[in-house]
Order: C-alpha cells, then sequence, then structure tokens
C-alpha cells in the first residue's frame, strides 16, 4: 500500500527510510487491523459459501478483533522494522472517530473463517516487503 495518508503505510516508510512519522492525531485512537492476505482469504472463503449456502444479502466483518492504539501500532512498525523510533505527535485530528472496531464473531460462525496472521506475525512479511520497494535490506 503506497497510500501514505494512511497510518500502516506512512510509518513503515518512516521506519525503513529514516524519515521523520508525523501522527495527525494524539495516538490514543484505537482501531482494528487485519492483515491483507487474511482479507484476501476471507473473500474467497464468503465467495464460495455464498455458493453453497446461498448466503446472498449478508453482511459480514473481517477483523482479528486485536485493536489498539495508533501509538501501540507505531512502536511495534519500528521494533519490527529494528529501526529508532521517529516521530512527532501532531494532536491536529478533527472529526475522526475515537475508536473503530469489529467484531468477526459472524464470519467465524457462518463462514468458518478466522485470520491466520497474527498483527506481529504481518508486520513481519510488510517491513520485509516494504524493505524491497525503498531499496532497503535488514
Amino acid at each position: 500500500d503506497f497510500n501514505f495518508s494512511r497510518l500502516i503505510p506512512d510509518a513503515l516508510r518512516c521506519a525503513v527510510t529514516g524519515k521523520k512519522l508525523y501522527i495527525r492525531s494524539d495516538g490514543k485512537f484505537v482501531r482494528d487491523y487485519v492483515y491483507v492476505k487474511d482479507i484476501a482469504r476471507a473473500y474467497i472463503i464468503l465467495a464460495e459459501r455464498m455458493l453453497q449456502r446461498r448466503l446472498r444479502g449478508e453482511a459480514f466483518n473481517f477483523s482479528d478483533e486485536n485493536p489498539m492504539t495508533v501509538l501501540a501500532v507505531v512502536k511495534k512498525i519500528y521494533a519490527a522494522a529494528n529501526a529508532r523510533p521517529n516521530y512527532a505527535v501532531l494532536n491536529k485530528a478533527k472529526y475522526e472517530i475515537k475508536e473503530q472496531f469489529l467484531s468477526s464473531e459472524k464470519a467465524r460462525r457462518l463462514l468458518g473463517w478466522k485470520p491466520r496472521y497474527s498483527f506481529d506475525e504481518a508486520l513481519e512479511e510488510t517491513v520485509d516487503w516494504y524493505r524491497t520497494q525503498f531499496g532497503r535490506s535488514r
């Protein structure tokens, strides 16, 4: 993901390149993060189950159900990148939801889906990918 207005892409880019990260919020906003590989697998399972069980018109949330603050995520990113934390908290975010996370209970129950990757496992792969994009190796 190269949308650097989002937390994880921007923090990863900054961690692997040594640039300073600017956090728009106070760092205490809570979000739920899930690895893209888990989401892709979720959509495949959903499509298969829709055909098998006729699950039309249903809505599903896919989440690892492990909400974290922005600062917790940033600290994990710098640790995974083995980089010295280099960020500033701007506390300028307006009109954003303080806590936003999902329940995947329905997806577990009706689809048998759950994430395969923990946040830390996903982060390890993602850091490696960003390093290759920005020409830096471990």
